[in-house]
């Protein structure tokens, strides 16, 4: 499937379709049937439950493990990284946030999800299949405006819930190796592919601030110890602490603290990161303590 009208024609027949996923994805919540999300957290959570009926069964001839279900999903997930969609680029202006949700959550349902884990997916293997490295490399040779859209929405998945601006509907430049430095997929290399050309490019500016959205923190610290300033806000004029505040990342928020990341930073009105945590729907509560504590 390479073009947004065939996955039209897949959308209409949702209904048939999403029982063959083997029950990981379903219907978000009030969103008028239009998005699909996984069901479960984690692929973990999905094998923890009950499989004793006559349904979970046949599911388990589809996903008979942990490690197939995540080399299932990390295939799929590429396949829709390298779809015919992502050659028109991103969507550029805050003004046209709505029209960016439509385009992502509407026109192609799981691309948000797919940008997002694909990456997770992959370092959940145990090793690395040669089927896995060809789809890793076909997503980061992609055309320059292909990963901008990719950055873009990998950027919208982790921000949507959490900042009420435009500030998602930011466009990234379409370097590859941003792509590479705001997933798992630098320290997956870095393991089985040490001599990787990808792994020789220096990486882009704010690179650390799309992997603080992304939650990726062993790259935040790496960037951080390369000299990338933890406390150098971005085109949006936020600083990698207020994103990982914004995006409920705790754990990603008390090593920038450690780290020495201004706790009370703001550039141009946008709000310190105590005040993002507090418009945000992610861990707030922990989040916004531990920002007290560090006033």
């Amino acid at each position: 499937i390479r073009t947004v009208k065939a996955l039209h024609a897949i959308r209409r027949n949702r209904e048939a379709i999403l029982p063959c996923t083997g029950k990981l994805l379903t219907y978000a919540g009030d969103s008028g049937r239009s998005v699909i999300r996984p069901i479960h957290e984690t692929v973990q959570k999905y094998f923890m439950e009950s499989r004793n009926t006559q349904e979970n069964i046949k599911i388990s001839r589809y996903f008979p493990t942990c490690k197939a279900s995540h080399h299932q999903l990390a295939m799929a997930c590429m396949a829709y990284l390298q779809l015919d969609f992502f050659l028109n680029g991103p969507i550029v202006g805050s003004e046209n946030l709505h029209k960016l949700y439509e385009r992502y959550y509407s026109d192609i349902n799981l691309a948000p999800y797919a940008c997002f884990f694909f990456g997770k997916h992959i370092s959940k293997l145990q090793n690395f299949p040669p089927e896995i490295k060809v789809s890793m490399n076909g997503v980061l040779s992609s055309p320059e405006p292909a990963i901008a859209a990719i950055l873009q929405c990998q950027r919208l998945q982790g921000l949507a819930r959490n900042y009420l601006g435009g500030e998602a509907a930011s466009s990234l430049p379409g370097n590859s190796t941003m792509l590479l430095y705001s997933t798992s997929l630098y320290e997956i290399l870095q393991l089985h592919e040490p001599h990787s050309t990808w792994l020789q490019l220096p990486p882009p500016k704010f690179s650390i601030h799309q992997a603080a959205i992304c939650n990726v923190v062993g790259m935040v610290l790496r960037l951080a110890d390369k000299g990338q300033d933890i406390n150098e806000p971005d085109l949006q004029s936020k600083t990698p602490l207020i994103h990982a505040a914004a995006c409920g990342h705790y754990h990603l928020t008390s090593c920038l603290i450690e780290y020495g990341a201004q706790v009370n930073f703001h550039h141009n009105s946008k709000g310190t990161a105590l005040y993002r945590a507090c418009a945000s729907s992610g861990n707030r509560l922990g989040i916004i303590k531990l920002l007290l504590d560090h006033q």
